[in-house]
């Protein structure tokens, strides 16, 4: 009850995920003091009038009655919120990646065998075959302490056999719909144990259900970094409410979208950095069905689309947005309002994603989305650059290499422009001499379509 931090923690980072194509909805569950007007109930009250988020069930909420709380969570979706596809249980210390959970099962179902039971007019079973049964998350196969110092303590008069069965750690665990209803019904006919996990294991054995392990669920605090979590679905050890914000903000970063489209590990020969409006939707789909789907013999092409957002979540257009992400799975929505004077903030963001999600392309194309552009011309004049340039001798010589513009590994080519800037008031391009006091630009290449190589990318 008295975790407010922990909760406001949740609120600001994946308990209110935006996921692309996706519907996500957090709840909180909790239990009472027991004392109808004490001061934290009141608390508790006012809370629940201001967010609309909690459900609290009637039982005095401490560690041992876990199982109560966890089997009355269950009871209240079955009654409550009984179609949702599945359902993360976890307590409110947990780092939650519902982007990473949400691509992992996307995996599992492309991958899973088709249930044929109904083909063969045999009814379906919630068995442990059963691959609709879904209960993942950190699998322990342990035995029970027997110490009487232990707080796990369990005496042979509460569990005389030496295994727990099969269980997943009760830090943050995802059941399928189905498996919800089948452990929830089954828990009905099982004696109550005052551990929770440990008791949904005993649920699952009985109702014939084999828990899966998902190495991405950390039960212990995962040292963090960028890389280190890109894949991370859930980790334990965070009660600090500032860290978890930080730890998941960070690893957000301003994209509404950005799990499973591309791997750190990829190895392309062109990355296709596509930027697009929101309405757009016929320049996407005419990219899709030419050089977005380059097929160019012996060199590996990816090409994704970056946006931005309308800043109305549930708008229209946002929708369309959705639906278009989740058939394709080519989109990164960036989370900034999505007009002219902003494309700096979309290319540099688009940069930003690349350098962090897909990281090792030999070259990267940024383009709008209404150039004509030819991915097999662009590999050739790179493969003949490549051909005739001078080697790299800088390690030779035992001088540091650096990511300067002398550098010919760092490519930035296009249509480059030696120009002066506009003062001319009515001018759409005009810049104050407080914005830019030179009378000349650098040069640069124009926006429309330029190539970088992954070395001048990175720097």
């Amino acid at each position: 009850m008295s975790h407010f931090s922990h909760r406001d923690a949740v609120r600001q980072t994946y308990g209110k995920a935006n996921v692309p194509g996706r519907t996500v909805k957090s709840l909180f569950f909790l239990g009472t003091d027991g004392k109808q007007k004490s001061e934290l109930q009141k608390q508790i009250d006012k809370e629940m009038a201001e967010f609309r988020d909690i459900i609290q069930i009637d039982f005095i909420d401490n560690y041992y009655n876990n199982t109560r709380k966890t089997m009355m969570s269950f009871r209240w979706v079955y009654e409550h919120c009984p179609t949702a596809d599945y359902y993360l249980f976890t307590d409110d210390d947990m780092y939650i990646s519902a982007n990473n959970l949400l691509g992992y099962l996307h995996d599992r179902e492309a991958t899973r065998k088709p249930d044929t039971s109904a083909a063969n007019d045999k009814p379906s079973t919630a068995s442990a075959e059963s691959d609709d049964c879904l209960y993942a998350g950190y699998v322990f196969d342990s035995i029970p302490q027997r110490f009487r110092s232990s707080k796990w303590r369990v005496s042979l008069e509460e569990y005389p056999w030496d295994r727990w069965p099969a269980y997943v750690t009760a830090g943050a665990y995802v059941v399928s719909n189905k498996a919800m209803k089948v452990m929830y019904v089954a828990s009905l006919f099982i004696k109550h144990f005052r551990f929770d996990d440990v008791y949904l294991g005993i649920v699952a054995k009985k109702a014939g259900i084999i828990p899966t392990h998902c190495p991405e669920f950390h039960f212990y605090k995962k040292e963090f970094s960028v890389e280190g979590y890109k894949d991370v679905i859930a980790s334990h050890g965070y009660g600090d409410r500032d860290e978890l914000i930080r730890v998941w903000c960070e690893m957000n970063s301003g994209f509404l979208t950005n799990s499973g489209i591309c791997s750190t590990t990829d190895k392309l020969d062109l990355f296709i950095v596509v930027k697009s409006a929101m309405s757009h939707f016929s320049h996407r789909d005419a990219v899709r069905q030419t050089y977005g789907k380059a097929n160019v013999p012996g060199r590996t092409v990816k090409s994704l689309f970056f946006l931005g957002t309308d800043g109305k979540q549930k708008s229209e257009l946002q929708k369309q947005i959705d639906k278009e992400m989740a058939e394709f799975r080519d989109i990164i929505q960036i989370d900034f309002i999505d007009n002219y004077y902003n494309n700096t903030r979309k290319t540099m963001m688009s940069f930003r994603w690349v350098y962090e999600h897909c990281p090792t392309a030999d070259y990267y194309l940024f383009t709008d989305d209404d150039m004509y552009i030819s991915a097999n011309n662009l590999l050739g004049y790179l493969h003949d650059r490549e051909a005739t340039r001078k080697p790299d001798t800088s390690a030779a010589n035992d001088k540091p290499s650096t990511a300067s513009a002398e550098s010919d590994d760092c490519l930035y080519a296009g249509y480059v422009f030696d120009s002066i800037p506009q003062r001319f008031r009515s001018s759409k391009w005009r810049v104050s001499l407080e914005e830019y006091p030179w009378d000349r630009w650098p040069a640069y290449v124009t926006a429309g379509a330029y190539v970088v190589s992954n070395k001048a990318m990175k720097a």
